[in-house]
């Protein structure tokens, strides 16, 4: 009885337990509700600074959100994400605002992009654009304006409206030149294989530890260089590979080799420059640089004095020099090689006085006829004083090189209203004097685009800042607390004047045994506003006068 009892009393309270946790017939329900999330909002432009007129991409994405609206230079209600296109025709500054709303709120978000007038012009790099107009195309897109100067891939290069100068663009007048006149070029000595721009650490300040596309990217930068060599006309390229001078404990001299010194074009890219110009069909000239003295940890030292005494040590390590490369030169196949130096520090005249040039002359024979032995090209020297009274050197070279220089000082007053015109009256040149000798002429054409190129016959360095160089030209005294770049102005005008001025005065001579030989080309597009430097050089690329040298390069219908 009592454990019956108890069952039925320990099952009620089971039930009335159910019923408590259940809620009773007719209890209200516990509702939990949860508020919506807060919308959000991204929106962007697809640049940051635009030019007039340029079209700019707004667009954006939210979450959270079932409607959009824009303000300001964009207008209207949107879907949650999108994009809308805007320019403006005038300077300023494009807004647009926009307000993403839904069931948990609204958010907001807004996009700013300056927008200026053109102040550049934009040059193609992968066709030839046409002279003159295509060389002043007003920039119509922001992006062509890069400031990145390891960039060496670019379609389109874009330099300041200024840099075009105060003179207008000649007109190219007797184009092409003779079908026998060869046509050469001289490219510029950028040369480091993992860095073909040459835009060391410091030297940049869009690139402040200087540039590096990887290991054999200057091969890259030759086969577009000699690429665009053949379409220019270009059937001579004529390559720079450049040593120093050091002073030996028993106080003569020697010649560092190429491929220990620092930025030289190493051995091996100039076997593989040789193999792609010929490849192409273009012929290869060599040319020798012993530009200064360096001590044994690579620094600058001062020259030694001017006399019969140093060039005679400069001599006999120069004769070593060449009696060495010249096997070397006959197995890659050099074409036309120089014999002297024109690009060393005393040239080939020394002191120029008259026991230096029989001097010159002398080693000059001596090694001619040693070379000859091991080198079957064609020998090259520059128009020296001394040339035509040594005809044991005149006997043994193919090619004299000469140039264009002033008949007087010319004035700031004449190079700031020069013409074709005037220069050519204010300038003469050997090519009558040297074509005379029954040699083959090879004249040089060459101007840096700068204001005072005319005025101020110094050569600036494109590549770095030039500190002060003392009169007496001792390169170990230079003031590099000075940048001599700063002081001048490019000019691309004068440039293309002067080289008009040149190919016509070419032609005039009637002379046809000649080779025109047109100072320099850059390894790389790279033409940068932006960085350490402004575009002093002597190169053409990308500049109007490769414009009118590619109307007098190209042959005669």
């Amino acid at each position: 009885m009592r454990v019956d009892i108890a069952r039925r009393f320990w099952a009620c309270m089971a039930l009335c337990l159910l019923a408590a946790c259940s809620g009773g017939a007719g209890d209200p329900a516990t509702t939990i509700t949860t508020a919506a999330p807060a919308p959000s909002v991204t929106v962007k432009a697809d640049i940051a600074k635009a030019i007039v007129n340029q079209v700019v991409a707004i667009s954006w994405t939210s979450t959270g959100a079932t409607a959009c609206t824009l303000s300001g230079d964009v207008t209207g209600v949107v879907a949650t994400s999108g994009d809308r296109a805007v320019q403006k025709s005038a300077a300023g500054t494009i807004n647009v605002d926009i307000v993403c709303s839904g069931s948990g709120g609204t958010a907001a978000g807004k996009v700013t992009v300056e927008v200026t007038d053109s102040t550049t012009y934009s040059v193609s790099t992968t066709s030839a654009p046409t002279y003159p107009s295509g060389y002043v195309v007003a920039t119509t897109d922001s992006r062509d304006i890069q400031t990145d100067p390891c960039k060496l891939n670019l379609p389109i290069v874009a330099y300041p409206k200024s840099w075009m100068g105060s003179r207008p663009l000649p007109q190219v007048v007797g184009a092409p030149l003779s079908a026998e006149i060869g046509r050469a070029m001289m490219v510029k000595d950028i040369m480091l294989d993992d860095n073909p721009a040459f835009v060391l650490r410091g030297q940049a300040p869009d690139a402040p530890n200087g540039c590096d596309s990887g290991a054999g990217a200057i091969k890259g930068e030759i086969d577009k260089t000699v690429h665009r060599l053949k379409q220019l006309g270009v059937q001579y390229v004529s390559i720079p590979q450049w040593h120093w001078a050091k002073i030996n404990s028993d106080g003569s001299y020697a010649f560092t080799s190429a491929d220990t010194t620092f930025g030289s074009l190493s051995d091996a890219n100039l076997a593989y420059y040789v193999g792609a110009a010929h490849a192409a069909g273009i012929k290869v000239i060599m040319t020798n640089q012993i530009q200064g003295f360096i001590d044994a940890q690579g620094n600058l030292i001062a020259t030694p004095p001017s006399n019969l005494d140093t060039f005679r040590k400069w001599l006999s390590v120069y004769k070593s020099f060449m009696t060495t490369q010249a096997p070397r030169f006959q197995s890659l196949g050099i074409d036309i090689w120089e014999l002297g130096c024109g690009f060393c520090l005393w040239h080939d005249a020394g002191d120029g006085s008259q026991a230096a040039y029989d001097l010159f002359a002398q080693k000059y024979a001596e090694i001619a006829k040693i070379i000859r032995g091991s080198f079957n090209g064609k020998l090259m020297i520059s128009g020296v004083p001394w040339l035509k009274d040594h005809p044991e050197v005149l006997d043994q070279v193919d090619i004299i090189q000469t140039s264009f220089y002033p008949r007087a000082t010319i004035t700031q007053i004449q190079s700031d209203t020069i013409s074709v015109a005037a220069y050519k009256n204010l300038v003469d040149n050997g090519i009558k004097y040297w074509a005379n000798t029954g040699k083959t002429v090879m004249v040089a054409s060459y101007i840096q685009s700068r204001a005072d190129a005319l005025t101020n016959p110094g050569y600036l360095e494109e590549a770095v800042c030039t500190g002060d160089i003392p009169p007496n030209g001792d390169l170990a005294a230079i003031d590099n607390s000075i940048c001599l770049q700063r002081k001048t102005k490019p000019d691309f005008s004068i440039q293309a004047i002067v080289h008009e001025a040149h190919m016509e005065m070419i032609k005039e001579t009637g002379v046809t045994n000649l080779i025109v030989l047109i100072y320099d080309y850059w390894e790389t597009d790279t033409l940068m506003p932006q960085t350490a430097f402004p575009n002093i050089a002597t190169s053409i690329r990308n500049k109007p006068a490769e414009g009118v040298v590619r109307q007098w390069f190209a042959m005669p219908r």
